[in-house]
Protein backbone atom coordinates (compact mmCIF):
# COMPACT_ATOMS: atom_id res chain seq x y z
CA UNK A 1 0.00 0.00 0.00
CA UNK A 2 2.89 2.50 0.86
CA UNK A 3 3.77 1.88 -2.84
CA UNK A 4 0.06 2.56 -4.02
CA UNK A 5 0.37 5.63 -1.75
CA UNK A 6 3.93 6.84 -3.82
CA UNK A 7 2.52 6.08 -6.93
CA UNK A 8 -1.09 7.97 -6.49
CA UNK A 9 1.06 11.04 -5.24
CA UNK A 10 2.82 10.77 -8.20
CA UNK A 11 0.36 10.86 -10.80
CA UNK A 12 -2.54 13.00 -9.21
CA UNK A 13 -4.43 12.17 -12.84
CA UNK A 14 -4.28 8.56 -12.56
CA UNK A 15 -7.54 7.86 -11.54
CA UNK A 16 -7.89 4.15 -12.38
CA UNK A 17 -7.89 2.16 -8.88
CA UNK A 18 -6.41 -1.18 -10.83
CA UNK A 19 -3.49 1.17 -13.15
CA UNK A 20 -2.68 2.16 -9.31
CA UNK A 21 -2.75 -1.60 -8.00
CA UNK A 22 -0.31 -2.72 -10.74
CA UNK A 23 2.27 -0.18 -10.23
CA UNK A 24 2.43 -0.75 -7.01
CA UNK A 25 2.45 -4.10 -7.54
CA UNK A 26 5.58 -4.19 -10.04
CA UNK A 27 7.36 -2.53 -7.97
CA UNK A 28 7.65 -5.08 -5.38
CA UNK A 29 8.33 -7.23 -7.77
CA UNK A 30 11.14 -4.86 -9.66
CA UNK A 31 12.54 -3.99 -5.89
CA UNK A 32 13.13 -7.72 -5.36
CA UNK A 33 13.51 -6.93 -1.82
CA UNK A 34 10.17 -9.37 -1.25
CA UNK A 35 11.70 -12.88 -1.10
CA UNK A 36 8.12 -14.52 -0.36
CA UNK A 37 4.69 -13.68 0.34
CA UNK A 38 1.53 -12.45 -0.70
CA UNK A 39 -1.35 -9.98 -0.01
CA UNK A 40 -5.05 -8.88 -0.79
CA UNK A 41 -5.57 -5.32 -1.90
CA UNK A 42 -8.12 -3.02 -2.18
CA UNK A 43 -7.76 0.50 -3.67
CA UNK A 44 -10.21 3.25 -4.15
CA UNK A 45 -10.27 6.42 -5.82
CA UNK A 46 -13.29 9.18 -5.99
CA UNK A 47 -13.77 10.97 -9.38
CA UNK A 48 -16.41 12.74 -11.12
CA UNK A 49 -18.89 10.81 -13.46
CA UNK A 50 -20.15 11.33 -16.79
CA UNK A 51 -23.36 13.26 -15.42
CA UNK A 52 -21.06 15.08 -12.96
CA UNK A 53 -22.16 13.05 -9.91
CA UNK A 54 -19.26 11.60 -7.71
CA UNK A 55 -17.96 7.71 -8.01
CA UNK A 56 -16.22 6.03 -5.94
CA UNK A 57 -14.35 3.15 -8.24
CA UNK A 58 -12.43 0.57 -6.73
CA UNK A 59 -10.49 -2.31 -7.39
CA UNK A 60 -10.48 -5.42 -4.97
CA UNK A 61 -7.92 -8.32 -5.22
CA UNK A 62 -9.48 -10.90 -2.18
CA UNK A 63 -11.50 -10.52 0.81
CA UNK A 64 -10.27 -7.22 2.04
CA UNK A 65 -13.15 -4.79 1.48
CA UNK A 66 -14.96 -1.86 1.35
CA UNK A 67 -17.84 -0.57 2.71
CA UNK A 68 -20.04 2.80 1.94
CA UNK A 69 -21.99 4.40 4.75
CA UNK A 70 -24.91 7.08 4.23
CA UNK A 71 -26.68 8.46 7.16
CA UNK A 72 -25.46 5.82 9.12
CA UNK A 73 -26.60 2.80 7.29
CA UNK A 74 -24.95 0.72 4.75
CA UNK A 75 -24.82 1.93 1.04
CA UNK A 76 -22.71 -0.36 -0.41
CA UNK A 77 -20.19 -3.47 0.55
CA UNK A 78 -17.49 -4.11 -2.29
CA UNK A 79 -17.68 -7.80 -3.04
CA UNK A 80 -14.66 -10.51 -2.33
CA UNK A 81 -13.06 -12.56 -4.67
CA UNK A 82 -11.92 -16.10 -3.68
CA UNK A 83 -10.73 -19.40 -4.91
CA UNK A 84 -12.66 -21.28 -2.15
CA UNK A 85 -13.38 -21.51 1.50
CA UNK A 86 -10.93 -19.11 3.13
CA UNK A 87 -8.60 -19.02 0.32
CA UNK A 88 -8.62 -15.47 -1.75
CA UNK A 89 -7.19 -14.37 -4.30
CA UNK A 90 -4.00 -12.45 -3.66
CA UNK A 91 -0.95 -10.91 -5.22
CA UNK A 92 2.15 -12.93 -4.18
CA UNK A 93 5.90 -13.02 -4.69
CA UNK A 94 6.32 -16.67 -5.11
CA UNK A 95 9.73 -18.50 -4.77
CA UNK A 96 10.99 -20.71 -7.67
CA UNK A 97 10.50 -23.64 -5.93
CA UNK A 98 7.18 -23.28 -5.27
CA UNK A 99 5.53 -21.93 -8.67
CA UNK A 100 3.17 -23.72 -9.90
CA UNK A 101 1.76 -25.10 -6.51
CA UNK A 102 0.67 -21.78 -4.63
CA UNK A 103 -1.87 -18.74 -6.23
CA UNK A 104 -0.33 -16.09 -7.60
CA UNK A 105 -3.09 -14.03 -9.05
CA UNK A 106 -3.53 -11.01 -11.53
CA UNK A 107 -4.04 -7.39 -10.90
CA UNK A 108 -6.62 -7.42 -13.52
CA UNK A 109 -8.52 -10.67 -11.78
CA UNK A 110 -9.79 -8.14 -9.47
CA UNK A 111 -13.04 -7.54 -8.34
CA UNK A 112 -14.39 -3.95 -10.01
CA UNK A 113 -16.99 -1.58 -8.99
CA UNK A 114 -17.99 1.68 -9.15
CA UNK A 115 -20.20 3.38 -6.40
CA UNK A 116 -21.91 6.53 -6.50
CA UNK A 117 -21.37 9.10 -3.30
CA UNK A 118 -22.18 11.93 -2.09
CA UNK A 119 -20.67 14.52 0.53
CA UNK A 120 -20.81 13.14 4.01
CA UNK A 121 -20.70 9.62 3.44
CA UNK A 122 -18.19 7.25 4.93
CA UNK A 123 -16.30 4.99 3.40
CA UNK A 124 -14.52 2.25 5.44
CA UNK A 125 -11.55 0.08 4.11
CA UNK A 126 -10.57 -2.39 5.83
CA UNK A 127 -8.84 -6.16 6.01
CA UNK A 128 -10.69 -9.60 6.33
CA UNK A 129 -9.79 -9.47 9.94
CA UNK A 130 -12.29 -6.94 10.19
CA UNK A 131 -14.82 -7.77 8.32
CA UNK A 132 -15.13 -11.02 9.71
CA UNK A 133 -15.48 -9.97 13.31
CA UNK A 134 -18.14 -7.04 12.52
CA UNK A 135 -21.35 -6.76 10.74
CA UNK A 136 -21.82 -4.27 8.04
CA UNK A 137 -25.14 -3.34 9.78
CA UNK A 138 -22.27 -2.79 13.22
CA UNK A 139 -19.69 -0.70 11.51
CA UNK A 140 -22.50 1.64 9.83
CA UNK A 141 -23.84 2.16 12.67
CA UNK A 142 -21.16 3.44 14.39
CA UNK A 143 -18.38 4.78 12.12
CA UNK A 144 -21.73 6.46 10.37
CA UNK A 145 -21.23 9.31 12.97
CA UNK A 146 -18.62 10.82 11.08
CA UNK A 147 -20.92 11.52 8.34
CA UNK A 148 -23.68 13.30 8.13
CA UNK A 149 -26.75 12.09 9.91
CA UNK A 150 -30.06 13.49 8.73
CA UNK A 151 -32.78 14.07 11.49
CA UNK A 152 -30.41 14.14 14.20
CA UNK A 153 -31.60 16.18 17.42
CA UNK A 154 -28.96 18.39 16.97
CA UNK A 155 -29.90 19.28 13.37
CA UNK A 156 -33.40 19.47 14.34
CA UNK A 157 -33.03 21.68 17.03
CA UNK A 158 -29.84 24.00 16.80
CA UNK A 159 -29.82 25.69 20.11
CA UNK A 160 -30.19 22.12 22.04
CA UNK A 161 -27.44 20.93 19.94
CA UNK A 162 -25.28 24.17 20.56
CA UNK A 163 -25.46 23.35 24.33
CA UNK A 164 -24.84 20.21 24.61
CA UNK A 165 -22.28 20.93 22.15
CA UNK A 166 -20.46 22.19 24.91
CA UNK A 167 -21.76 20.08 27.96
CA UNK A 168 -20.30 16.89 26.57
CA UNK A 169 -17.49 18.46 24.25
CA UNK A 170 -15.08 15.60 24.78
CA UNK A 171 -18.02 12.93 24.27
CA UNK A 172 -19.12 14.67 20.94
CA UNK A 173 -15.34 14.38 20.10
CA UNK A 174 -15.02 10.52 20.59
CA UNK A 175 -18.27 10.09 17.78
CA UNK A 176 -17.26 11.72 14.99
CA UNK A 177 -13.31 12.62 15.45
CA UNK A 178 -12.11 10.15 12.17
CA UNK A 179 -8.73 8.79 14.44
CA UNK A 180 -10.86 8.25 18.11
CA UNK A 181 -13.64 6.45 15.71
CA UNK A 182 -10.91 4.36 13.69
CA UNK A 183 -9.18 3.23 16.90
CA UNK A 184 -12.42 2.35 18.40
CA UNK A 185 -13.53 0.54 15.23
CA UNK A 186 -10.09 -1.68 15.70
CA UNK A 187 -10.20 -2.16 19.11
CA UNK A 188 -13.62 -3.56 19.01
CA UNK A 189 -12.67 -6.05 16.23
CA UNK A 190 -9.94 -7.47 17.85
CA UNK A 191 -11.73 -7.49 21.52
CA UNK A 192 -14.65 -9.98 19.08
CA UNK A 193 -11.89 -11.58 17.30
CA UNK A 194 -11.03 -13.44 20.89
CA UNK A 195 -14.76 -14.03 22.07
CA UNK A 196 -15.08 -17.60 21.22
CA UNK A 197 -18.66 -17.33 22.00
CA UNK A 198 -19.52 -14.34 19.71
CA UNK A 199 -22.15 -14.16 17.17
CA UNK A 200 -20.12 -13.29 14.15
CA UNK A 201 -19.44 -13.13 10.28
CA UNK A 202 -16.82 -15.59 10.53
CA UNK A 203 -18.88 -18.03 12.64
CA UNK A 204 -22.02 -17.57 10.45
CA UNK A 205 -19.51 -18.44 6.90
CA UNK A 206 -18.47 -21.32 8.99
CA UNK A 207 -21.97 -22.56 9.21
CA UNK A 208 -22.93 -22.10 5.77
CA UNK A 209 -20.08 -24.71 5.38
CA UNK A 210 -20.97 -26.78 7.28
CA UNK A 211 -19.93 -26.37 10.69
CA UNK A 212 -23.33 -25.96 12.44
CA UNK A 213 -22.53 -25.03 15.75
CA UNK A 214 -19.51 -22.79 14.69
CA UNK A 215 -19.30 -19.65 16.76
CA UNK A 216 -17.16 -17.28 17.59
CA UNK A 217 -14.72 -14.48 16.51
CA UNK A 218 -11.52 -15.22 14.03
CA UNK A 219 -8.12 -13.73 14.99
CA UNK A 220 -6.27 -12.23 12.32
CA UNK A 221 -4.63 -9.12 11.28
CA UNK A 222 -6.66 -5.94 11.35
CA UNK A 223 -6.45 -2.82 9.75
CA UNK A 224 -8.58 -0.04 9.06
CA UNK A 225 -8.74 3.35 6.73
CA UNK A 226 -11.73 5.47 7.57
CA UNK A 227 -13.07 8.25 5.65
CA UNK A 228 -15.32 10.78 4.50
CA UNK A 229 -16.42 12.03 1.19
CA UNK A 230 -15.74 16.07 1.86
CA UNK A 231 -15.35 19.06 -0.24
CA UNK A 232 -12.36 21.33 -0.43
CA UNK A 233 -13.77 24.17 0.97
CA UNK A 234 -14.76 21.94 4.17
CA UNK A 235 -11.66 20.79 4.03
CA UNK A 236 -9.60 23.48 4.18
CA UNK A 237 -11.99 25.26 7.13
CA UNK A 238 -12.03 21.92 9.23
CA UNK A 239 -9.47 20.94 12.07
CA UNK A 240 -10.53 17.47 11.98
CA UNK A 241 -9.37 16.58 9.14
Amino acid sequence: MENAKLFAETHRKELNPEVILQSAFDKVLNDKEVEAGSATACVATLRKGDTGDHVLDVANVGDSGLLVVRNRQVLHRVHEKVHGFNAPFQLAVVPPHLRGRAFSDKVSDAIREKVGVQKGDVVIAATDGFFDNQFNATIASDAGWIGKVEGSALDRVPLVGFVLSAVFADEKVAYIDPQRVAQRLVQSAYKVSLDHEAHTPWASMLRKFGAEDAKGGKTDDITVVLSRVTTRDELSTSNMW
